[in-house]
């Protein structure tokens, strides 16, 4: 008897620690929708973007090793690729579908989409004369889409930091 009583606690204590973690990831993620409103004790707006930056500059002046100055370096091929002008571009696409070179796209026989052969030109016809050339804009496809990108991870901060009560490890996480 003695010996199903310690079983029957270890199960009970593991169950509580269990369902204890459980709650605790639970309430540290935060979801935010269109009806969420500001938390008493959080930043919003203005006050967020300068305290993020605020907070930013002073982590990296305390831990440059950490958290650099610049931003960080991109491989000389990578950066060549990301720098190809538009008509580049274009013949690199009309040369092989501008995907050859990425490991995902090499295994296209198991996809369930269409092959790149019948999008990629019709997309970049369109494409071409939908936008303005890049000398009209200042900036890439590629460009705009890592600004897209980049909005997104405010929206986390804000939903973090605006609509529940944001810490200095919220912000910091974010720089």
């Amino acid at each position: 008897m003695i010996g199903n009583v310690d079983y029957s606690t270890i199960l009970i204590i593991a169950l509580i620690s269990v369902s204890f973690s459980v709650y605790q990831t639970h309430a540290q993620s935060r979801t935010c929708s269109l009806l969420s409103r500001p938390h008493p004790n959080g930043f919003c707006g203005e006050k967020l973007a300068l305290v993020h930056r605020n907070l930013c500059f002073l982590i990296r002046q305390s831990n440059p090793k950490l958290y650099p100055l610049v931003k960080r370096s991109v491989s000389s091929a990578a950066e060549d690729k990301f720098h190809k002008s538009r008509s580049d571009l274009v013949n690199l696409e009309a040369e092989n579908n501008g995907l050859a070179d990425y490991q995902d796209h090499k295994e296209a026989d198991s996809s369930p989409l269409p092959s790149n052969s019948i999008l990629v030109p019709a997309l970049m016809s369109s494409y071409l004369t939908d936008y303005p050339s890049e000398s009209e804009t200042g900036s890439t496809l590629i460009d705009m889409l890592q600004k897209r990108r980049g909005s997104r991870t405010k929206r986390s901060l804000v939903c973090e930091c605006c609509y529940g009560p944001c810490t200095v490890r919220i912000i910091a996480h974010y720089c």
